[in-house]
């Protein structure tokens, strides 16, 4: 196989490993949400700063992955990850939720407001 596919195949599949960990990264979040209450304004402020994280890490992985061109491929790839992660999340979200929870018990901080 010719190198250059092999570095698009390789390419594709950092796209999607990285839809992926963009997709858990918001799920943390949602974590994070159920385990401690947040009022509406703080919400809004957690989702600004998390877009704004994740245009600028997405800005710099396309320009090291691919000196900053944009390819339908990197579109499809973030999907395809995207798909892939939350067809197991239901899942992952789940379980760190409860072993977040667990922690939190322990720690004693099991009061509600």
């Amino acid at each position: 196989m010719p190198d250059f596919i092999v570095e698009e195949i390789k390419e594709a599949l950092l796209v999607m490993a990285y839809g992926m960990a963009l997709t858990f990264s918001y799920d943390l979040l949602r974590i994070i949400r159920r385990i401690i209450k947040h009022c509406n304004v703080a919400v809004s402020v957690e989702d600004i700063i998390f877009w704004l994280f994740v245009s600028y890490t997405t800005l710099v992985f396309i320009i090291k992955i691919d000196d900053g061109g944009l390819r339908v491929y990197f579109f499809i790839g973030l999907i395809c990850g995207t798909i892939l992660y939350k067809t197991v999340s239901k899942f992952i979200l789940k379980k760190l939720t409860e072993l977040f929870t667990i922690r939190k018990k322990k720690r004693g901080g099991t009061h509600e407001s």
